[in-house]
């Protein structure tokens, strides 16, 4: 096969001399930054302490005195159930407690005659064990028909919906008509609303596999609102186990709960918020813009071990080349060994130093391995570098 002599000139241009006009591209100035490596995901604010409002007796509303957004104590009435049907209840109830008295009584009086005539000899000890039997059996009953009627008296009482806890109705959307099912019953019941505490926030972000394993428990955030400023937070819980994705089911994700280092005033329950997790942050003095890194493999510094992939710790390192400028003004190629990377710079530990001139080609791409992005919450800003 014949080569051209002007592409063999090109190729020991290129090889050899770096040809910098050859070569698209731009020049970078090497220099001390700071390395940050984050995701940044979506989450919604909710009470951390709550409670759903469930009626304990199924029945007709009459009654509602409170509405949503109201403030409300503990034990105060929010709404009235139908007393009619359980004050029938509780009668009835009632009425067999007085039979079961007077059966009791009937029982003990007859066992109490054969006692008397037991030493006649006209009672046989059969007799007289049946009759122990019907007075054992009267006293049950008596218990049995006690316990109902206070079974009754409660249900009846319950019929008065009072507040579970001191809060703000963030949900409560009842009508007097309306007919509510026990929270014994199918499906658990109606829920007529919900109490919380508007003070206390958490804040509910599903993360992604690939984010997970960088997760720690007190790690800080920054939480913000739309428009609003980032402010402080830190991870207060770590689920152990992945669930489906409240948007898409064929997703598996980790409901992890930060909340915020302060007060969270402007922040309401059900609300959108940002959640910037800085997994790495630290200041180099050396580093270049990720896309000049054109090639290389990762090590552990000192080891050979492999490196994990995404952003270096401070104890690993990879071997790679970057273009350079030569004293006589040309490109060369010059093997260094990089560290963190936050993929908008890398840190440079060895063979380029403060100042010297990388070029960053558009012909070439990085040959860093860069992870694929994390899994986002559905329907959010997918997740990438902060």
């Amino acid at each position: 096969m014949r080569i051209e002599p002007w592409r063999a000139l090109f190729a020991g241009c290129v090889l050899f001399f770096g040809c910098e006009a050859k070569i698209a591209g731009r020049p970078a100035i090497a220099g001390p930054v700071t390395i940050k490596d984050g995701v940044r995901l979506s989450g919604t604010a909710e009470p951390v302490d709550s409670v759903d409002i469930k009626p304990e007796v199924s029945g007709r509303i009459v009654k509602v005195l409170v509405h949503e957004g109201d403030t409300v104590k503990t034990g105060q009435l929010l709404l009235q159930i139908d007393t009619v049907p359980f004050i029938l209840a509780r009668n009835v109830s009632a009425l067999q407690v007085g039979r079961s008295v007077l059966a009791l009584a009937t029982a003990k009086r007859d066992l109490q005659r054969a006692q008397a005539l037991d030493s006649t000899g006209s009672v046989s000890k059969d007799q007289l064990q049946d009759l122990k039997v019907a007075m054992n059996n009267a006293e049950l009953n008596l218990r049995g028909a006690i316990l109902a009627l206070t079974s009754s008296s409660l249900d009846l009482l319950h019929t008065h919906i009072v507040a579970p806890m001191k809060g703000v109705l963030i949900t409560f959307s009842v009508a007097v008509g309306t007919v509510a099912s026990s929270a014994e019953g199918i499906n658990g019941g109606t829920n007529l609303g919900t109490i919380a505490d508007p003070s206390n926030l958490k804040v509910v972000v599903e993360v992604g596999e690939l984010d997970y394993p960088r997760l720690q428990m007190g790690m800080p955030v920054q939480i913000s609102t739309e428009g609003g400023a980032p402010r402080p937070g830190h991870v207060s819980f770590i689920p152990s186990s992945a669930r489906a994705s409240t948007d898409t089911k064929t997703i598996m994700v980790f409901p992890l709960e930060a909340v915020l280092d302060s007060a969270s005033t402007g922040l309401m329950p059900g609300m959108t918020v940002g959640v910037d997790f800085v997994f790495l942050k630290r200041d180099v003095p050396v580093a270049v813009p990720y896309e000049a890194i054109r090639s290389g493999s990762s090590a552990a510094a000192g080891s050979g071990a492999p490196a994990k992939a995404g952003a270096a710790s401070p104890s690993t390192s990879r071997t790679a080349t970057v273009l350079v400028r030569s004293a006589k003004g040309v490109l060369e190629s010059k093997p260094v060994r990089i560290g963190a990377t936050d993929y908008r710079n890398t840190e440079i530990l060895e063979g380029v130093a403060a100042g010297d001139t990388v070029w960053i080609s558009d012909s070439t791409q990085s040959g860093q391995d860069k992870p694929a992005t994390a899994a986002a919450k559905p329907g959010a800003p997918k997740g990438g570098a902060i």
